[in-house]
């Protein structure tokens, strides 16, 4: 259809080719004018895709590539809204809507199944990056500003990439990330804080800030990238409207290497809460710079061999590491390969500054051993096998396939080398096969990369509780000593700007700038509810169902065990052991050649557990623990095998390995907290209301990890109590009464899985328990929990079933014009935080507000309590309310994979939501009205009226605000 060298609106044509490891036929384009390279990657494929990236290096901290990547999306010359971004996600059905910043690239992707939304999309979008408005008010909204409320009042910094990378410095292991790539890359970009330092980041001037965008933001460095069932000229064309009046500018210069050093050592400390025990508390890592992500072979292979030394508990690396008990957790374990300077790294947390040493020493030590006498070829197998499969599933979740190929392509662009280098996998991964086969492939690069490479950081991070209050005063003092350095009317003149700034981000959109964003019709939204494939094949005491999907020869198969008759004692027990089934080993074998098995034979075995609830009952928890795994229709004996073994022979007498993975599990959950304190406030707000929420509170949220401190105590003081309760509980839980089978796959893997299930029955006991009435106690309620952090993570929650609310789907748009307009204004726009929700639970009616790395906390709750009187005085038009419809239904209808389909066709059936009500739902949102979000009014007045509170947060901000609370403590207690 198009040759080589034709010229294309623009484009001239230079490689068409076909992409046989993706199915998709490539066209690489380069703009005659500007120079501007453009891929588009042509399938069948309906989630189309649109991306654009630059070069943005860094020169500093300031943080200028992540504050220009939020602004350019704060209005353009066609689309003179405050927010088009906030715009589109209120009304559009895109698949995928964001922008995001990386060392030294920014891209700005999005997708979406429907051509005109797509289409719109992709107009709003380069209009932004090339047409951006860029004022100075965005510059202080998205960037930094300073903010005087009155001249008495304490001067400040606020500003939303401010608050965010405050938030994400509050993170122990971003911190220690960042410290990291500054002493490994202090010569070029990767030494740079692309994402801001909030040290530095009010150093940016706004004349800066439009250099920087002057500099990257042109055709001439920029790379365009789509994907899916597309036609050429039309999506040539549109593109060609925003570059036709460009001239060739000069591209970036390209990063440049990092010159080679010798091995270094180095020290550095993070905060922890004042009175908190600094013993084991200490991070450290070593790391080495190993090539460029450009070479092939290397690439792969550098990710084969990182696999096999630290991929899983089993690889000898981590193994040893672990072994030693020199720390709680191997930490920062793994290649980063999509950098010019790529490097591998592991070490340790929860250790000692006096043990770093001795770590590095194991390092190298197990290193040398593995280049002397040779890695185990089961080990090499069973790597080479997992990223095989990995590679030939291509299931990237929730990710729109073509965003991710895009993001393949940029990397070597990046580097000036062939944009197809990584997609073209086969090949490469052929010549790795071919020179594991000769013998010493991964020893030798051990032995060239990794031992005799000198270029190499250890860097030890130790806590501090005085750091905190250190920076808050050095912080204050300087704030103090501008604002003194002020005259009287630069004060009032710092007053004023705050209030303008304020009144413009509460100053509502003309409707005649709103009226040029894009708008979808509501008929454009199938009526129709898809229809997910599940078939119960047996209903006895042992159930088997299927879902047919298209999984091109892949069997997902799940082993779902009833927990309904374990005593309510054993529960906070359930997630240590789904760890110990897959690690702790059987019987039969260590966990080493367990897991080795599982990556020569299988995509991978899990196990994990989950609570939900059976409609419409609301009282009695849904409990489960699954064994599960994918692999290849012609291996479903050896999956079964492997299954069988997990479930009826996991060494449960193990103390070593059990008590190791304790350890494991209460640090990495020790980890979760501080850069996700979100999600635990919202757990325990769950847990306040409803007997699910409590049973997810004891597994999952922060009762669970003081369990997991509790259980450590115990593994050394009564070790012979807890592997008996261990023992109780896989008697209560294997049995094949109450289990229940689901596999998804193609047509004929039923059979094959059905021909392994005797293997797998076998092994499991018949004895059926009654089900168990759990009582939890209650909470204490209207929290505040203090982590080391300068940001909060600001809830309240209530259950509104207990309202007396009967679900209907116009709640669903209600939520949408909760977060997507109302949250976002006040939270995010006007308080500076980096986000804000709600979220409803439908089964079990408990319903929260959340706010995400926010520098405020009493503001926040206020806006919760207004909810009410904004839906109530809320006047929209028939048109902009249906833009709030179709945005509900994007959500509702975002693209599932295969396996996907058919986990969400079992959850259904386990949780007795049927296909029509469903269906009921669905047409209830779309025939929703306004009067109906506002029939929502008076049970949103209640909740703010009776609704409790839990902030996790800094303990200046907690302490202050001790009226809102009824407890006030520390997250981390000694």
């Amino acid at each position: 259809m198009y040759e080589l060298n034709d010229l294309i609106h623009g484009f001239r044509l230079q490689r068409k080719e076909w992409i046989e490891e993706i199915a998709n036929e490539a066209f690489t384009f380069c703009h005659e004018a500007t120079g501007a390279s453009l891929i588009l990657l042509k399938s069948d494929d309906d989630n189309k895709v649109f991306m654009a990236s630059f070069r943005t290096p860094p020169g500093n901290h300031t943080g200028v590539a992540h504050i220009l990547e939020h602004s350019v999306l704060n209005g353009s010359e066609r689309y003179p809204v405050k927010e088009p971004f906030s715009e589109l996600l209120k009304g559009s059905l895109n698949t995928f809507l964001n922008a995001m910043t990386y060392p030294d690239r920014t891209v700005y992707p999005v997708a979406s199944r429907n051509l005109q939304d797509f289409t719109n999309l992709t107009n709003v979008y380069l209009d932004a990056i090339f047409r951006p408005k860029l004022t100075a008010a965005t510059f202080k909204q998205e960037g930094w500003h300073y903010e005087l409320k009155n001249v008495d009042a304490p001067l400040i910094y606020s500003g939303v990439v401010y608050n965010e990378m405050l938030g994400a410095y509050s993170d122990p292991e971003q911190l220690f990330s960042d410290k990291l790539d500054r002493l490994l890359f202090p010569d070029n970009v990767y030494g740079q804080a692309s994402g801001g330092d909030p040290e530095f980041i009010p150093d940016l001037t706004f004349e800066e800030f439009r250099a920087f965008y002057d500099t990257c933001y042109h055709p001439s460095n920029c790379l365009f990238v789509l994907y899916g069932d597309l036609e050429i000229e039309p999506q040539l064309e549109q593109i060609q409207g925003y570059l036709q009046d460009a001239d060739r500018g000069e591209p970036t210069p390209p990063v440049m290497p990092q010159r080679r050093f010798e091995p270094q050592q180095h020290t550095t400390s993070y905060p922890i809460t004042s009175g908190e025990s600094t013993v084991g508390k200490t991070y450290a890592a070593h790391a080495i710079v190993v090539g460029k992500p450009t070479a092939a072979e290397e690439h792969m292979a550098m990710g084969i061999l990182a696999c096999i030394l630290s991929g899983t508990p089993a690889s000898p690396l981590f193994k040893a590491l672990v072994d030693s008990r020199l720390g709680e957790d191997v930490f920062f374990a793994g290649y980063d390969g999509d950098i010019l300077d790529t490097y591998y790294s592991i070490g340790l947390k929860g250790t000692e500054p006096e043990r770093v040493p001795e770590m590095v020493d194991l390092i190298e030590t197990t290193l040398r051993k593995l280049a002397d006498d040779g890695i185990d070829p089961k080990m090499i197998e069973a790597a080479v096998n997992s990223i095989e499969f990995d590679l030939r599933e291509a299931n990237f979740g929730g990710y729109p396939k073509g965003l991710v190929y895009g993001l393949i392509l940029v990397t070597p662009w990046l580097y000036d080398a062939d944009p197809f280098t990584h997609l073209y996998y086969r090949k490469t991964l052929e010549v790795v096969k071919r020179k594991i086969a000769t013998g010493r492939y991964f020893e030798d690069m051990i032995a060239d990369l990794l031992l005799r490479n000198p270029h190499s950081v250890t860097l030890t991070m130790t806590p501090d509780p005085e750091l905190e209050p250190q920076r808050l005063a050095a912080l204050g003092a300087k704030l103090a000593a501008h604002k003194t350095s002020l005259s009287p009317a630069e004060l009032e003149l710092l007053v004023e700007e705050t209030e303008a700034l304020l009144a413009a981000q509460m100053e509502p959109d003309p409707p005649e700038a709103l009226a040029t964003i894009p708008k979808l019709p509501l008929s454009c939204v199938d009526r129709q509810e898809e229809e997910l494939s599940f078939e119960l094949i047996d209903d006895g005491a042992t159930k088997l169902s299927f879902a047919e999907q298209p999984t091109n020869g892949i069997v997902y198969l799940q082993l779902s065990f009833d927990v309904d008759g374990l005593p309510q004692r054993f529960l906070p027990y359930l997630p240590i052991f789904a760890r110990i089934l897959l690690q702790a080993g059987t019987t039969k074998r260590d966990y080493v050649e367990l897991t080795q098995d599982i990556g020569i034979h299988t995509g991978g075995i899990a196990c994990s557990y989950s609570a939900g609830l059976r409609r419409p009952d609301r009282e009695t928890v849904l409990s489960r623990v699954s064994v599960g795994g994918k692999a290849l229709n012609s291996k479903m004996p050896e999956i079964g095998r492997l299954l069988a073994e997990i479930t009826g022979d996991c060494d449960l007498c193990n103390l070593e390995r059990i008590k190791e993975l304790v350890t494991i599990a209460r640090s990495k959950m020790q980890a979760q907290v501080i850069p996700g304190g979100h999600r635990f406030a919202a757990r325990r707000l769950a847990a306040y209301y409803s007997q699910v929420g409590h049973y997810r509170e004891v597994t999952s949220g922060l009762t669970q990890y003081y369990f997991l401190e509790q259980l450590e105590k115990d593994l050394a003081s009564s070790p012979d109590e807890v592997l008996a309760d261990l023992q109780t509980i896989r008697r209560h839980i294997f049995s094949r009464q109450g289990m229940h089978i689901h596999v998804t796959g193609g047509g004929d893997d039923l059979a094959a899985v059905q021909a392994a299930m005797p293997a797998i029955l076998d092994v499991l006991s018949d004895t059926h328990y009654e089900p168990e009435i759990y009582t939890f106690e209650p909470l204490p309620q209207n929290e505040g929990l203090i982590i080391p952090s300068k940001i909060q993570y600001v809830g309240k929650g209530a259950n509104l079933y207990d309202a007396g609310y009967q679900y209907h789907g116009s709640f669903e748009v209600l939520e949408t014009l909760l977060g997507r307009e109302y949250l976002w204004n006040t939270v995010r726009v006007q308080g500076n935080a980096y986000g804000a929700f709600v979220s409803f639970a439908v089964l079990s009616g408990n319903f929260c507000c959340l706010s995400y790395r926010d520098p405020k906390m009493s503001e926040t709750l206020e806006a919760y309590d207004r909810m009410g009187d904004y839906i109530a005085g809320l006047d929209l038009s028939q048109a902009d309310f249906e833009r709030f419809v179709i945005g509900t239904m994007g959500g509702l209808d975002s693209p599932r994979t295969p396996d996907a389909k058919g986990s969400i066709a079992f959850h259904n059936y386990l949780s007795n939501v049927t296909a029509s009500e469903l269906q009921e739902r669905r047409e209830q949102v779309l025939d929703c009205t306004l009067q109906q979000v506002k029939d929502h009014v008076d049970l949103l007045r209640q909740f703010a009226a009776n609704g409790s509170v839990c902030v996790v947060g800094s303990e200046e901000v907690l302490r202050q605000a001790g009226d809102c609370f009824d407890v006030v403590r520390p997250v981390f207690v000694d």
